[in-house]
């Protein structure tokens, strides 16, 4: 690790992750397989290949002085384009320029550290937000020809410099906090009226709005789609940052879910729902009218509870 990472409490404890990720629970594969080197940062080996770079140029110095007090004026020129030659066959070889170059970006703007999980995307494409279609994982290293990454099915993937160099860099694990996405298919032909599913929206926003927990500065939308592939409720908010993600969208859940039923309004997708039990029981069939009652949906420790959390001391 470099020293910025080491001296971070949150970068020591996303490194000691990639390392419990990446082990192989085998002392003689951990060696065998082991990186050359170990997890080096970005400046780690920049540092290397600038002492690369240093010891050519004493060599180069002292070749020259070498020729000047020998007096060696007939085959200087000679020197001269061996040296040369070399030394344009070292940095080709280990490929030095390239790697010269990615390192250096990624040691001056501090971009990422190992063990941080990262996304790479081709410029001006799309943000590398899927893991199944853009290649994501720990930052397990850096050598000199490559950035190696570690991806969700623990295969390493080694990425030249130069390529490396040409893709976007998106890094996971520097978000403030995890934003809550839902894209809820509605299915019309199972649901009541257009009305049903303006409450849905309408009744969604006022949750976000009345949660104590939500950044009410951010983002926020809560909106009924249609697509060519069907309708959506479409809602967007970002806890606040100290907050619990997955509390939140597990509150939402049971929230969205318990509004769908009370307002008869099906959710999944057509195919999957093999049986309706409340079509054929009047009994069981919750009557929709504009003076029903939501507000036990509501922020409250309740509902935490049945999200499966412990509310929150006040």
């Amino acid at each position: 690790m470099d020293s910025i990472a080491a001296d971070n409490k949150n970068s020591r404890k996303w490194f000691n992750r990639m390392k419990t990720y990446c082990t192989y629970e085998d002392e003689e594969k951990n060696r065998g397989y082991a990186i050359p080197g170990g997890n080096r940062s970005a400046p780690c080996v920049l540092a290397e290949i600038v002492g690369v770079y240093c010891n050519i140029g004493k060599m180069a110095g002292f070749v020259m002085l070498l020729i000047f007090y020998l007096s060696l004026d007939l085959s200087s020129s000679l020197i001269a384009l061996v040296f040369t030659v070399v030394f344009a066959g070292v940095v080709h070889a280990f490929q030095l320029n390239e790697a010269f170059t990615n390192l250096l970006s990624l040691a001056m703007s501090n971009a990422v550290h190992v063990g941080e999980i990262v996304s790479l995307s081709k410029g001006g494409g799309p943000p590398g937000d899927d893991p199944s279609a853009a290649s994501t994982g720990f930052i397990e290293g850096f050598t000199w020809g490559h950035v190696i990454i570690r991806d969700f099915r623990r295969k390493q993937i080694f990425v030249g410099h130069d390529t490396f160099r040409k893709m976007t860099l998106h890094n996971w694990t520097r978000r403030q906090n995890n934003h809550a996405y839902f894209k809820i298919r509605v299915v019309p032909e199972l649901s009541g009226g257009a009305d049903r599913l303006a409450k849905l929206a309408t009744f969604s926003m006022d949750w976000i709005k009345a949660h104590p927990d939500i950044d009410q500065d951010q983002y926020k939308k809560s909106a009924v789609n249609y697509r060519e592939t069907g309708v959506f409720l479409q809602v967007i908010f970002y806890p606040v940052i100290v907050t619990n993600a997955h509390r939140l969208r597990a509150e939402f859940s049971v929230m969205i879910l318990d509004l769908a039923r009370r307002l008869n309004l099906c959710l999944m997708p057509a195919e999957v729902r093999r049986s309706f039990p409340w079509e054929n029981d009047d009994e069981n069939l919750v009557k929709y009218g504009e003076d029903m009652d939501f507000s036990d949906l509501l922020p409250c420790s309740d509902l935490t509870l049945r999200a499966g959390y412990k509310p929150k001391e006040e």
